[in-house]
């Protein structure tokens, strides 16, 4: 049954951890390799009273009331037109809704007639960077030959390396590590992973160099049974060779969990983050789409 409008805006709140199986059971409606869609993302990195949440026609609809974005309805496809509907929804309870974000990249295919609707927008600085995990496990071919040589590097300057899962007993000290290192849009959801590490379907690698001392970390979570999204990933600019080696381990860790693809998200337009992404030959780009409403 459809809900209201008022019911559904006014029943508008944060994620919980309550809200992880509802989350899940939506997401197995339309399976996607997007890194925005997974409850672990959702809660930590819109678990701030920023990002409201409500259920709409038996979707979860998340709303960005800093950027003032819709992300794309979590379940299954949501027509152009239900979209309309939905803008309208908002537009009556006073939210400046101004595009819709996340949109998968095949939605103009499945819905042609879109662009009586909304207008259809793509930005490189939105997509999903998609790896082979065997490919960067190997590390075999030219392009990534740089990559090899830096973690000879590394091993050379660091015999006795180890690298652990993040438990309770180190967690502190990933955590202090980790944070340290944290861009400042980083640090409210980098703290929230943290906090609710045990309760969340996430886990970490930690890379040791010499004398003990944290030389990498990592943290991850599964997006669907074939792919890894990595959320967090720190090293010491000091450490040389460590930012290879720490990408090394999470190919080998998302292999030994039985999948096959690591999502390392996207570069944000950064020219710096761009490179190093692009420098690791990714296998395919994950080109999100935004929807941009004709008519409010």
């Amino acid at each position: 049954m459809l809900q209201s409008l008022n019911s559904t805006m006014e029943s508008m709140r944060t994620i919980s951890l309550g809200d992880k199986s509802l989350l899940d059971n939506l997401n197995s409606l339309n399976p996607s390799d997007s890194c925005e869609r997974s409850f672990a993302v959702n809660f930590i990195w819109r678990g701030g009273g920023e990002y409201p949440f409500t259920q709409w026609r038996d979707r979860a609809v998340f709303f960005d009331t800093r950027a003032n974005f819709i992300l794309y309805p979590i379940g299954g496809d949501t027509s152009p037109a239900e979209l309309s509907e939905l803008f309208a929804e908002f537009s009556a309870h006073s939210l400046d809704a101004k595009f819709v974000y996340d949109v998968p990249p095949d939605y103009p295919k499945k819905f042609p007639g879109v662009s009586e609707f909304f207008r259809v927008e793509e930005s490189p600085d939105d997509f999903d960077y998609i790896y082979d995990a065997q490919k960067l496990l190997d590390l075999r071919g030219g392009i990534l030959r740089k990559k090899r040589n830096h973690i000879k590097h590394f091993d050379s300057l660091n015999p006795n390396w180890t690298q652990e899962p993040i438990t309770s007993a180190n967690l502190p000290e990933a955590r202090d590590f980790m944070e340290s290192l944290a861009m400042p849009n980083e640090i409210q959801p980098l703290s929230r992973a943290f906090s609710f590490f045990g309760e969340l379907p996430i886990d970490g690698i930690i890379l040791r160099g010499e004398n003990r001392k944290i030389a990498a970390a990592a943290i991850m979570g599964a997006l669907n049974p074939q792919m890894y999204s990595v959320h967090f990933e720190k090293s010491d600019k000091n450490s040389e060779g460590a930012a290879q080696k720490i990408v090394s381990l999470e190919s080998s860790h998302i292999i030994g969990k039985g999948a096959s693809l690591m999502n390392r998200e996207q570069d944000l337009g950064l020219e710096n983050l761009r490179k190093a992404k692009h420098s690791l030959d990714p296998l395919r780009l994950y080109k999100r789409l935004k929807l941009v409403p004709l008519f409010k």
